[in-house]
């Protein structure tokens, strides 16, 4: 149910044009991310963070949102394909770091991540 709070908060930003204000705001939330040093984990909040990053680009390139930039829908397979991929790789990298509200809601997101993914090549297939 967390997921769909949080794709629904991301449309509104799409559909309200303030994209700017979001990307803003994610790039300087990933500026102080990648200020760490290499070798310091990502608090398991911020993962999340990097979660959401990830599956609001997969829902994009899967056609469920417009892109921010332009507002128009597009379907890139091979790009929701990547951000599924990162987010099955956060999921590995954050094992035992994470909180079980965290975990759950991770589970979610990557399970209807790749469900919607499913669903787009099955209607790629057919046109």
């Amino acid at each position: 149910m967390g997921f769909y709070l949080v794709a629904s908060v991301l449309v509104f930003f799409a559909e309200c044009r303030l994209e700017r204000a979001f990307h803003w705001a994610v790039g300087a939330y990933m500026g102080q991310l990648l200020a760490l040093p290499w070798r310091t984990a990502l608090p398991a909040t911020a993962a999340l963070f990097v979660g959401f990053f990830l599956a609001s680009s997969a829902l994009i390139n899967l056609g469920e949102a417009p892109d921010p930039m332009s507002g128009e829908r597009q379907v890139d397979l091979d790009q929701a394909k990547e951000a599924i991929d990162l987010l099955r790789l956060l999921r590995e990298k954050t094992e035992g770091n994470r909180t079980e509200h965290e975990s759950r809601l991770l589970e979610q997101i990557l399970y209807d991540v790749q469900m919607r993914f499913v669903q787009a090549t099955e209607r790629n297939a057919r046109a």
